[in-house]
């Protein structure tokens, strides 16, 4: 099974970003993927926190699982629409 890195806007309403990576991991599993989508669990597993000033050592950490994964995907309001047409 292919990994694919679910990369998508994490900052900001965090808790509405980490439900809408969730679908964009269903959406990715559902497809015959295994995805790999940190900022759903990352902070917990960890303890750090992008609130408290550990943005930089997270998106260190977020980069070693991308060199992990087969393929990154990149969601964003126009990927959304365009899934909405297939």
């Amino acid at each position: 099974m292919k990994k694919v890195y679910i990369c998508s806007p994490f900052s900001g309403n965090i808790e509405k970003n980490v439900e809408k990576a969730k679908i964009y991991s269903r959406f990715a599993y559902k497809l015959g993927y295994l995805p790999i989508c940190v900022h759903i669990y990352l902070e917990e597993a960890t303890g750090l926190n992008e609130k408290t000033g550990d943005r930089g050592e997270l998106l260190k950490l977020g980069k070693e699982f991308v060199k992990m994964c087969d393929e990154v995907w990149i969601f964003l309001i126009l990927i959304i629409c365009l899934f909405a047409f297939f």
